[in-house]
């Protein structure tokens, strides 16, 4: 820990995936299965100068190992044999927080900032359907930085956090676009990132006002889909270079109010997005791209403790009864109310 009061925690963890479909088969035609061996090893140490400054810093490594898999005769291009592959991979992690002034004073101000990269190796479908033996896993690079203050020896929290990911090595389908930028018919070529600013702001109440809090936030987020490794467009018909990521709204907020007194609780919320990009429920990349329009939705409730072991409830979403679809295909439920009564038994 730099020689800093703090402390080293390390670890490790293990998983076993065996992935199965009757569209991955050998070339006879059998149901043969995608196994696979995920294993990390990871450590951090975290250390504080004082009490302005804390940080931690950490790493893993992953081993990534597939079993040999055989070859299918496709008619549309055989899958030859893969043999056994294995990945190592390493992914540090590190952030701070400093405290601009005390900690311990009425008010505080605090800068936050970290960096993380990540790998997602290719899931059983993305495998069974190419013909490169190379196929390599995706990853990805985050880096945020937040500005945080709390007044009122912390009855009011308000918060502003800047990020931004990148993704590299996407795989894709290779179509007649990318010729000449792989010889497979899928590959590890596409790229894309998102970019944003969330406010965050909560308080809550005192003298006359205890019981009640309030809660609020919005975020602002850029995404772009970025042309493929080595050529000008995307490789994923049909996007373009500069289109936006799939079902990520540009515009999204809520603000929650609620209310704890004695044995009375109660709340308001109302969720917002704006506008997404979608696509046809059933023909998917192959229906075209469709704005999808953004919405507004909400919800209330409240729950009586009448006595010591019972409690009244009810609540009530889409509390106006409004007509959305979150993603395309799937229409949100219409306005619903729920209600009953909680008994709580125990000594």
């Amino acid at each position: 820990t730099l020689g800093l009061a703090g402390g080293i925690s390390a670890g490790a963890d293990l998983a076993r995936e065996s992935g199965r479909s009757t569209y991955i088969v050998d070339r006879t035609g059998e149901e043969i299965p995608v196994e696979r061996t995920l294993a990390g090893y990871f450590a951090e140490a975290r250390g504080a100068a004082g009490s302005r400054l804390l940080v931690t810093a950490g790493a893993r490594v992953d081993r990534i190992h597939r079993e040999g898999l055989a070859g299918d005769a496709n008619p549309y291009g055989a899958r030859p044999d893969m043999p056994a592959d294995t990945v190592w991979s390493f992914n540090p992690r590190v952030s701070a927080l400093v405290y601009v002034t005390p900690a311990s004073g009425s008010s505080t101000t605090r800068i936050r900032a970290g960096f993380s990269t990540g790998i997602k190796p290719p899931s059983a479908f993305e495998l069974s359907f190419t013909d490169n033996p190379a196929l390599r896993p995706e990853h990805n690079r985050s880096a945020e930085v937040a500005l945080e203050q709390t007044l009122a020896q912390g009855a009011v929290h308000v918060a502003a956090t800047a990020f931004s990911n990148r993704y590299d090595d996407l795989i894709i389908t290779v179509g007649r676009t990318l010729a000449g930028a792989s010889r497979y018919r899928s590959d590890n070529l596409s790229n894309s990132r998102a970019r944003g600013v969330e406010l965050s702001a909560a308080a809550r109440g005192a003298g006359h006002l205890a019981g009640f809090t309030i809660k609020g936030g919005y975020t602002w987020l850029a995404t772009e889909i970025l042309a493929a490794d080595g050529v000008s467009v995307t490789g994923l018909a049909p996007f373009e270079v500069g289109d936006r990521l799939l079902r990520r709204p540009g515009h999204r907020g809520f603000v929650d109010l609620g209310f704890a007194r004695g044995g009375v609780t109660a709340f308001v919320a109302v969720d917002g997005r704006g506008e997404t990009l979608d696509v046809d429920p059933s023909w998917g990349l192959f229906g075209g791209l469709f704005d999808n329009p953004g919405h507004v939705s909400s919800a209330a409730g409240a729950s009586w403790q009448v006595a010591r072991r019972i409690t009244i409830f009810g609540r009530v979403t889409n509390l106006f009864d409004r007509r959305y679809e979150e993603i395309f295909g799937f229409p949100a439920p219409p306005r619903r109310a729920a209600g009953g009564v909680r008994i709580a038994a125990g000594r």
